[in-house]
């Protein structure tokens, strides 16, 4: 019996919280993230790339079943062959790519479906795969997570060969998801590889896109320091500045649409009783999201909601860009945040050792 390599890589969720992204749009803003390197750099001869889920996991069961059909495809092409899969994801897509290893590794379609929540399509093609020649040689996660009602994901399959986690750690970076992929079956043999390695960095970070999702709350927290209180009238002109960029910000409502007007930074009216007042808005917003530590602060406001009133990180520097005071601590973070995401990759591949799936 011959062995047949074959990858499946699934990227991150989209921004889209209901509606699938357009393929050339989702595939412009993953460009260049580990999953897509990976993929693009893959040697497999049979290789499959599937584009992440909705926010709310609108697509999971679809790219599950997506992935099973090509498998199915790849066995009817290799008759009698060993299929040696390879499965690589980030965030939501990490989390699929761990119920597939899970799925294709369970002696018994009744151990893994569960019918009120498995779509038809998936169990229909997992009847016609011959399971017992697939073997998960590899399955890479890039700080898996998963809210979907479809998958059951944890612990990883014994017969899984070698797991690898990159995980998110110390910047309360999507604080609140479900994290899994970290723990392993009982049965699990002495020789299976189960790396886990936590590196201070986004979540974005993690899956090869820096600097491009949430803020670190430790960045907020330096931010507000360095900048002072508001009610001290030596620290309003660094309020103001960085209030009147926030303020073009949420006029534009994105930042791609701020940079194209190529806005001019006003010099805003001072007035230290005015200044103070205006100020209010932007201060506690940025107060409230540093004050964050599980998902809620004491205020009621969510991360997720504070962080895309930010304009997440890219944000930062848009907002900060005149103020001198903050722009070395945000460049310090986005230092870290960009050395987090090449050590992501270069632990991958480490951990992976002769099954990562391409040369990079």
């Amino acid at each position: 019996m011959a062995s047949v390599n074959v990858l499946i890589a699934i990227n991150g969720t989209h921004d889209n919280v209901i509606t699938p992204m357009a393929a050339g749009e989702y595939d412009r803003l993953f460009a260049g993230s580990h999953v897509d390197r990976i993929y693009r750099a893959s040697f497999m001869p049979f290789k499959k790339y599937i584009r992440g889920p909705t926010g709310i996991g609108g697509g999971v069961t679809q790219g599950l079943a997506s992935a099973l059909e090509f498998l199915w495809q790849v066995q009817k092409a290799q008759p009698g062959d060993m299929l040696q899969v390879h499965l690589i994801g980030f965030s939501r897509g990490a989390a699929m790519c761990l119920e597939l290893a899970n799925w294709l590794s369970a002696p018994s379609t009744l151990a893994v479906f569960n019918p009120f929540k498995t779509d038809l399509t998936a169990a229909a093609y997992m009847t016609r795969l011959d399971r017992g020649s697939i073997n998960i040689r590899a399955l890479g996660m890039f700080d898996a997570v998963d809210m979907s009602f479809y998958m059951e994901c944890d612990p990883i399959h014994p017969r899984v060969e070698r797991a690898v986690q990159i995980r998110r750690a110390g910047w309360h970076s999507r604080e609140g998801w479900t994290n899994v992929g970290d723990s392993s079956a009982s049965g699990t043999p002495h020789g299976a590889v189960r790396q886990h390695w936590p590196l201070i960095g986004t979540h974005g970070a993690m899956g090869g896109q820096p600097v491009n999702g949430d803020i670190p709350i430790p960045l907020a927290r330096e931010l507000l320091t360095a900048l002072g209180s508001v009610k001290h009238p030596r620290n309003l002109p660094n309020w103001s500045l960085a209030t009147v960029r926030w303020r073009q910000l949420k006029r534009a409502g994105d930042l791609a649409k701020a940079k194209s007007e190529q806005q001019r930074l006003p010099r805003p009216p001072y007035n230290a009783q005015q200044t103070a007042i205006d100020l209010v808005d932007f201060h506690d917003l940025l107060r409230s999201y540093g004050n964050i530590d599980y998902m809620m602060n004491p205020a009621g406001i969510s991360a997720v909601s504070a962080n895309g009133d930010l304009f997440g990180f890219p944000g930062l520097f848009w907002i900060f860009q005149d103020v001198r005071i903050c722009m070395g601590i945000i460049e310090r973070f986005a230092a870290l945040d960009r050395k987090a995401s090449a050590d992501a990759l270069t632990l991958m591949r480490k951990g992976l050792g002769p099954a990562f799936p391409a040369t990079l």
